[in-house]
């Protein structure tokens, strides 16, 4: 059974929309298209409650992509997420 925010709610009624067309979910991240920040997240990665990819050691590559995924704030790393050295 589906249940109903308040804001979800209203969402629907200011969008215009049908409610099909509300309870989309574009990029499968689990966070439906009216709450989702980032649109477009690579199929498989986690996500925070806004559907955006999440980077743990917060270094510019999405834990998906990171192969060295506890690199220090400080590091400059390359595109798999490894410190340049």
């Amino acid at each position: 059974m589906l249940k109903f925010t308040t804001s979800f709610c209203i969402c629907l009624f200011l969008s215009g929309c049908s409610l099909s067309q509300v309870l989309v979910d574009e990029d499968s991240d689990g966070i439906l298209n009216h709450k989702d920040i980032c649109k477009q997240t690579p199929l498989g990665a986690q996500v925070d409650r806004y559907g955006c990819a999440i980077d743990s050691d917060k270094d510019g590559v999405i834990d998906l992509f990171d192969i060295c995924p506890h690199t220090p704030l400080t590091d400059v790393v390359n595109a798999q997420g490894c410190t340049l050295r």
